[in-house]
């Protein structure tokens, strides 16, 4: 069967309308996990490590990974204005649907429309840094970040010590990416639902010593980091003083 675009969005499309079916998602060494509820995307309550990073938000928010809507309907819900974008057009359709006054279908590498806004708050949550999907592209989304926000903008950014894991095939995974040179948490991944074949795309699980080489060669630097017991952590980056 050939592969799907925009295959996530219709599973969190389908869910909204009562479609609980859950999906799957493949590593391409095989791995695959299932089922997977697409009812954490629509949940109402927040994360507590992301509850402690919303503290830190102000201003105009850009929302990168819209998914669902469920983090932007938050702010708007606390009085903030808020901009989501994603790439999947299903995902910002389902989103306006819930409520979120502005989202575009948009690649935060090729910004669009956002261009005419400049925000105070980056928001990437859901361990959305990974939409760099390369150690290589990291700093460079933090670069055009730079050109979309105000001199003392903030990015908030939750991420994954992904090495800190006991899972055996994670393990494999993991030294099978040294071999070939990689960073362990640079992987690709398809969606898998309904017997439909989503494409391949790269994700990147950006540890905190990544985050802090990456940072290096950019504009912002780390200003705080909140750890969470489970491996996650949230970011909160500032500009570098000139």
């Amino acid at each position: 069967m050939p592969a799907k675009p925009d295959l996530f969005g219709h599973v969190l499309c389908n869910y909204l309308k009562g479609d609980k079916t859950p999906y799957g998602i493949r590593r391409d060494d095989g791995w695959f996990e299932s089922p997977e509820n697409p009812n954490v995307y629509f949940k109402h309550g927040i994360y507590e490590i992301e509850r402690k990073g919303m503290k830190h938000a102000k201003g105009l928010v850009l929302d990168v990974g819209l998914g669902a809507g469920r983090h932007a309907l938050y702010f708007q819900k606390k009085g903030l204005k808020v901009v989501g974008i994603d790439y999947d057009s299903y995902c910002v359709k389902t989103a306006k649907a819930r409520g979120v006054k502005t989202a575009f279908t948009e690649d935060i590498f090729k910004p669009n429309h956002i261009r005419k806004y400049t925000f105070d708050t980056i928001w990437l949550a859901g361990n959305n840094l990974g939409v760099a999907g390369t150690v290589h592209k990291l700093p460079k989304l933090f670069h055009i970040l730079d050109k979309l926000t105000a001199d003392n903008a903030v990015i908030l950014a939750t991420g994954f010590e992904v090495e800190k894991t006991t899972n055996p095939d994670h393990l494999a995974y993991h030294r099978r990416q040294r071999k070939k040179g990689k960073y362990p948490g640079q992987m690709k991944l398809r969606i898998e639902y309904k017997g439909l074949i989503g494409e391949w795309f790269q994700w990147l699980h950006v540890s905190s010593k990544l985050l802090k080489e990456a940072l290096e060669k950019t504009p912002w630097k780390l200003g705080k980091l909140i750890r969470a017991r489970d491996g996650h952590y949230l970011a909160v980056i500032v500009k570098k003083r000139p």
